[in-house]
């Protein structure tokens, strides 16, 4: 122990001098034995006004409640107020009551384990601590200076307050205890609140914090434990009357200190109460709850997996489930309800290096799988204006560098009336083609018990305009495979020159996608207004179109590809590709005129994403001519507040026996007022949370339908809400209705799928205005109904006659002129109800439809197992499954065509852990070397001491840091 030997001879002390138990005659001649005075002791009492110790509580104070309630003024200004009482009670009543005492002095004896407290009590901690904030300081971008100093000092503070309180008993005396008793009991109350903390993330598994609070929670005990030595030095070594004024002082820190810590965990209590009757209570109550979080919850509140806690709000790891992260289908609804975003948006600062749309989780998809990376991605295809019509073949090349083979899935938005003609799974090198069938039979490779180690890809339609796939048992430790899915895309024209293709796209995966795609498109018509990174050379008689597009740019909608025809001829035929008996696919160009709308329904958006355009959305509805006898709804939620007895089980926390007995909640009549009365109604105040506009718009609908010529507007911006087919139900439509979607705030948007769905009658003509400004958009749509709305549109029919018109003798723009046909028809027969009809002509033509999909098997008795037989494909260029980046393990690089996969930040948190050993190590042996040259004989219990000292410090960092970082990961970005 490092404690001075006492000799064995009593001492005599020098009259005058009092004696000091410990202190023997050779310490005492190197010794002031001047008593010193005493701060607000000797002088008798004063005012607690001039304590520099009350100054000190106050500071610390005001930095935690800024940093814990800083974003709750209310909460800020009440805590400071009430804590700020506490501690001036506590000095006054310590200086009138607990100080008046006669004036005796003695020296402290040595202070316990001295060295050992200091090196784990307060260097390697500290100094721990300040290599991760320095580190995460150099690694931020556009720190706040003020908030980054204030996380420094709380990281810091024990460490600091540990040094400063041994160095105060290592002195022998105290010339201010109040101050130094303050700063012990403010040591000791939040390290042991931090080891609370820190027990309990580790029997649950609680994570969400970043790495440098992390580490300060795994080191909080030592500092605990050092403070509780220093706290037995100050109370049990001091002279009496001193140790009533360090002790006292100890308890308004710890008190302090606690209070500090545990403040938060009270906000954090009563959201999470919020947040529970949120889930479970409906009708009003539930309303009360949501409007309670619109104005209380924070995003980080709501979030804490994105945004992890940090400082003094460490607390709120004690309360369980916190928050929205759970990831299921109700909670991201009820997250747009309360923030009026999607649960899936990102923050914008951070959008460059992620992409946002194709991170978005769908319930089909699932969550990202760690190690499963799409590493190649290759577009190739054929563009044909004189036809109208293209073809893409998508190459992608998954690796697999996790330790469990994994299922591949992903769900990609086809563009508008494009269909899925293709698709290839490469076994063994060798490519092989899928067989078509309805989707029933498809899907029944997924329960047929055979080669369960290779499964096959199989494709299927999840919704409109979308494809899912899904490949199953990708091998672990670096295994690869690769696909191929073909598309037929039709060109859209608005003149009938520039042709524009636009390219499929990811919308969610459960691997990680690049950052780049490879491009490759041959041409007869000239490129025109394409992205600067694809370069346009001429090749014979037509042009090729290759390069690279970024995701970011392909994710804001910039992946067209636009040609300019070379031709005005607008009735074209081919022969048919796939029919046994000849016959030809006819194409068209033909004008069409929709009449103007004689009446307009207007439907409004008022989620919180909108507020910031109400004055535009004001101003546009003054636009809208009175003669189109407007009117307008407001979305938002509305409910009947009469409970069902469900709601009234679930008010007291009873859950219902099934989800049968549940009864859905009735909605009470929407009620629409006047275009005039809507201006006036129109203020900030509206636009709260997140509204659902699904049951408005459907109900606007279904109200325009009920004349003709009726058209319905509607302004809104992102609805996120998870789509759920089961709950579809066919829109009550007499007449056809024109929808005009504006969404002037970008974002997901998933009511078009459903009412796809729900317009059994396709009696829905939909149109999206492409947002620009919201007045100047609605003045050019009315502009054009003052016209007469006129659109190109190709029409598509067959004729067993040899039509007298161009033939097109190219196989490959045959193929696409076929396929594009046959989607048609099917589409056809689907409205009018001939589904079997559907499935056969889909599966003949090979198109994956609402009917029908694709399925590749990698073996002859699995294809006889099913009755599928796999088709043979020659209509499109098979592409050379151009590189973009190479496979590379993501724990040592990357491509640079691939994008970042290596963690930064594991990397940068492992050489600080390396470091902190080695200066550890230095350090140990500096401390050990010391202590040794301070003994006056060299004992072997002083070797072994020493010895340890080396051995243990550097061999805990290692151990310790390897534990951080193993289980909770990587700098995480900052403070």
């Amino acid at each position: 122990m490092n404690t001075l030997e006492q000799p064995s001879h009593e001492h005599v002390p020098e009259p005058g001098v009092l004696p000091v138990e410990g202190v023997t005659p050779d310490m005492t001649e190197d010794m002031d034995l001047t008593p010193p005075k005493i701060g607000g002791y000797d002088s008798g009492t004063r005012s607690a006004l001039k304590e520099p110790s009350l100054y000190l509580s106050i500071a610390v104070i005001v930095i935690a409640n800024a940093v814990c309630n800083g974003k709750t003024p209310f909460v800020f200004w009440l805590s400071l107020v009430a804590m700020i009482s506490v501690a001036i009670a506590f000095h006054v009543v310590a200086e009138r009551f607990l100080f008046k005492s006669k004036k005796e002095y003695q020296f402290f004896a040595v202070p316990f384990e001295g060295v050992f407290v200091l090196t784990f009590g307060s260097i390697l901690p500290g100094l721990g601590l300040l290599a991760y904030s320095v580190a995460s300081i150099c690694n931020s971008h556009q720190p706040n200076v003020v908030e980054v100093l204030g996380k420094m000092a709380l990281l810091l503070v024990v460490p600091l307050f540990n040094f400063v309180v041994w160095s105060g008993v290592r002195r022998g005396y105290l010339s201010r205890p109040r101050y130094i008793g303050l700063m012990n009991g403010l040591a000791l109350g939040l390290s042991a609140s931090w080891t609370v903390i820190w027990i309990k993330t580790i029997l649950f598994h609680d994570t969400s914090c970043k790495l440098g609070w992390m580490l300060l929670l795994c080191t909080s005990p030592f500092l605990l434990f050092a403070a509780a030595c220093l706290s037995v030095d100050l109370w049990q070594k001091t002279e009496p009357n001193i140790r009533r004024i360090t002790t006292t002082f100890s308890i308004l820190g710890c008190l302090l200190s606690v209070l500090f810590v545990f403040t938060p965990m009270v906000r954090g209590f009563v959201l999470q109460t919020q947040l529970t009757d949120a889930r479970k209570l409906t009708g009003a109550p539930q309303e009360s709850a949501i409007s309670f979080l619109r104005s209380f919850a924070t995003d980080e509140d709501l979030r804490p997996a994105k945004y992890p806690v940090s400082g003094f709000a460490l607390a709120e790891l004690l309360l369980p489930n916190r928050g929205l992260d759970t990831g299921t289908e109700f909670d991201r609804d009820l997250y747009f309800k309360i923030t009026g975003k999607s649960y899936f948006d990102v923050d914008s600062s951070k959008s460059a290096a992620i992409e946002s749309d194709s991170n978005a989780v769908s319930p089909v998809v699932g969550s990202k799988v760690p190690g499963l990376f799409l590493t190649k991605s290759h577009l190739s295809g054929n563009i044909d204006a004189a036809t109208f019509s293209s073809s893409v073949d998508w190459m992608f090349t998954f690796h697999n560098s996790s330790m469990d083979a994994q299922e591949v899935r992903g769900e990609i938005n086809v563009p508008k009336n494009a269909v899925l003609s293709r698709a290839t799974l490469w076994v063994d090198g060798e490519p092989r083609e899928s067989a078509f069938a309805s989707t029933r039979k498809v899907q029944l490779v997924n329960q047929a018990d055979i080669n369960r180690a290779k499964d096959p890809l199989l494709v299927t339609m999840s919704g409109p305009d979308r494809v899912f796939f899904r490949l199953f048992s990708l091998p672990a430790h670096g295994g690869e495979m690769k696909i191929r899915l073909g598309f037929k895309v039709p060109l859209e024209t608005s003149d009938g020159r520039i042709c524009a293709m636009e390219l499929p796209k990811l919308l969610s995966t459960n691997f990680y996608p690049p950052k780049r795609h490879r491009v490759e498109f041959t041409t007869p018509d000239l490129p025109i207004k394409n992205d600067s990174r694809l370069a346009s050379v001429k090749n014979g008689q037509g042009y090729a179109l290759s390069g690279i597009i970024k995701s970011v740019d392909w994710n804001k909608n910039k992946s067209a590809l636009t040609v300019l025809r070379a031709t005005n001829v607008k009735e074209i035929a081919t022969l048919d590709s796939i029919s046994k008996q000849p016959r030809f696919i006819i194409e068209k160009l033909r004008e069409l005129v929709a009449p103007a709308p004689k009446r307009l329904v207007v439907v409004v958006d008022t989620s919180a994403s909108l507020k910031p355009e109400f004055a535009q959305i004001k101003a546009a509805l003054a636009v809208i001519p009175t003669r189109l006898k407007s009117i307008v709804y407001l979305a938002g939620e509305h409910k009947e507040e009469k409970e069902t007895d469900v709601d009234k089980q679930l008010a007291i926390g009873a859950t219902p026996a099934t989800e049968k007995e549940k009864e859905k909640e009735k909605e009470i009549p929407l009620l629409a007022i006047p275009l005039a009365e809507a201006q006036a109604k129109l203020n900030s105040e509206l636009f709260v949370g997140g509204q659902n506009n699904g049951v408005t718009l459907r109900e606007a609908i279904e109200v325009a339908a009920e004349q003709p010529h009726s058209a319905v507007l509607w302004i809104h911006g992102p609805q996120p809400q998870t789509l759920n087919t089961s709950d579809a139900t066919a829109l009550d439509l007499v007449h056809n209705v024109s929808l005009y979607d504006m969404q002037i705030v970008p974002g997901l948007n998933t009511i078009p799928p459903a009412l796809k769905l729900e317009d059994v009658s396709n009696l829905i003509t939909s149109r999206i205005i492409n947002h620009e400004s919201t007045v100047g958009d609605l003045k050019k749509l009315v502009s054009g109904w003052e016209k007469g709305v006129r659109s190109l549109a190709v029409v598509r029919t067959v004729s067993a006659q040899l039509p007298d018109l161009p033939i097109v003798a190219d196989k490959t723009v045959s193929a696409q002129m076929t396929a594009l046909w046959a989607r048609q028809e099917v589409s056809k027969l689907m409205e009018s109800g001939h589904e079997p009809q559907a499935i056969k002509l889909a599966s003949t033509y090979h198109l994956v439809s609402p009917v029908t999909g694709a399925v590749v098997l990698e073996n002859a008795a699995a294809s006889k197992y099913v009755d599928l037989r796999p088709g043979t494909f020659n209509d499109a260029p098979s592409g050379g499954g151009g590189l973009v980046g190479a496979p590379v393990d993501p724990r040592y690089g990357q491509s640079n065509e691939v994008g970042q996969l290596a963690d930064f930040g594991y990397d940068t948190a492992r050489d600080i852990a390396r470091m902190l050993v080695l200066i550890s190590a230095v350090l140990s042996m500096l401390v050990a070397g010391a202590y040794m040259k301070g003994q006056k004989s060299i004992t072997q219990s002083v070797i072994v001491k020493a010895v340890l000292l080396v051995i243990a410090a550097p061999t805990v960092i290692h151990l310790m840091s390897t534990f951080v970082i193993n289980n909770f990961g990587g700098l995480g970005g900052g403070l």
